[in-house]
């Protein structure tokens, strides 16, 4: 005669095993994580060719510029090819990487750098 395995009371820890490691994995981030969670934010300080300083914090899909010479604009983000720009109906802020131009009206454009932090 043949012994008999049991195998049901094996499978069902097995199974308890799974749920319990299932349990320690990351959880994803949903849509609705990604949704409700405020987006990040940067910030960089630009000094310009014509003396002008701009503070730039980017968040979400809008940037806050804060000119040296006074005033504050919130610039929405526009398309662009390459890098980043944003733009409204008197002021464009675009660049890529550390360099950056900026308008204000109808000027010529101004070349700026990010300075790096102290």
């Amino acid at each position: 005669m043949r012994p008999r395995h049991h195998l049901g009371p094996i499978l069902a820890g097995l199974v308890v095993v799974a749920a319990i490691l299932g349990g320690c994995a990351e959880r994803p981030i949903s849509a609705t994580d990604a949704a409700t969670s405020p987006p990040q934010v940067f910030t960089a300080r630009y000094v310009c060719d014509d003396g002008s300083i701009l503070d730039v914090r980017f968040q979400g899909d809008a940037a806050t510029v804060t000119m040296s010479t006074g005033g504050t604009v919130v610039l929405p983000q526009r398309v662009s090819g390459s890098g980043f720009r944003y733009a409204d109906a008197g002021h464009s802020l675009r660049g890529k990487g550390r360099a950056a131009s900026w308008t204000v009206g109808g000027a010529t454009a101004t070349t700026c750098q990010d300075q790096e932090p102290d």
